[in-house]
């Protein structure tokens, strides 16, 4: 039995056509430039001078602080000097994956609060944009799917709906508004992220968009076959 090439072109290429053009679409936006977001406050130094004249502490005593808190020995593999919600603070990188944040001014061991955590997000914006709500996050959801967990959703007032997510270990935050939200959806098009999103199964992602790009391969090889039967 002869297979009819074009009928299995045309077949193939209907089947997967929607997803060629959803993989075009959401490339195009991929390779487009961020929209600049008049609601953020613009980059400030991260060291001012001023701040680091107030610093008491050396980073051998951080270290000796944070082996207090443990009973056991503790291997510091790091240590960053940063500011923090007005303070400059020294983190503490362990041995264990995680870290420990001591005020490089009076040498208290600083813990991430929920007011802290409003700070850090409001000197993020300009004037005028306050803290409309604040939320402890502790798990995996629609709207926070991966990053370190607890953190703090910070909710913003300004028309562009802007979230700050603060890590209530390290105060790390990570910024979002409702246009980001909107690319990154179409950005994950790309690669079946929702496919990810909604049956939780990273293996069944790599499977469909795996066959169909066999598909596709397999579109591309039988259209040169066609075209080359006509020459």
């Amino acid at each position: 039995m002869m297979i009819n090439w074009r009928k299995m072109h045309r077949v193939m290429a209907v089947s997967v056509g929607f997803l060629f053009l959803l993989w075009i679409v959401s490339g195009v936006i991929m390779v487009m430039p961020q929209v600049s977001v008049g609601t953020l406050a613009p980059d400030r130094p991260i060291f001012q001078q001023e701040a680091l004249h107030d610093l008491r502490i050396s980073p051998a005593d951080a270290i000796k602080t944070v082996k207090g808190l443990s009973q056991g020995s503790v291997a510091v593999t790091n240590i960053h000097l940063r500011p923090l919600a007005g303070a400059m603070v020294y983190e503490i990188f362990t041995g264990n994956g995680g870290s420990h944040l001591i005020d490089a001014r009076t040498g208290a061991v600083v813990t991430v609060t929920e007011p802290m955590a409003e700070a850090i997000a409001h000197a993020m914006m300009i004037d005028g944009v306050n803290v409309e709500s604040s939320t402890l996050v502790s798990a995996y959801g629609t709207d926070y799917m991966s990053g370190p967990l607890p953190v703090y959703r910070i909710q913003m007032s300004d028309p562009s709906a802007s979230v700050v997510y603060v890590s209530a270990r390290n105060g790390d935050s990570r910024y979002t508004n409702r246009w980001i939200k909107i690319r990154a959806g179409l950005e994950g098009l790309h690669s079946f992220d929702p496919i990810e999103w909604i049956t939780g199964s990273s293996l069944l992602r790599k499977g469909l968009l795996l066959l169909v790009g066999l598909i596709g391969g397999v579109v591309a090889l039988t259209g040169y076959a066609l075209a080359l039967r006509r020459v």
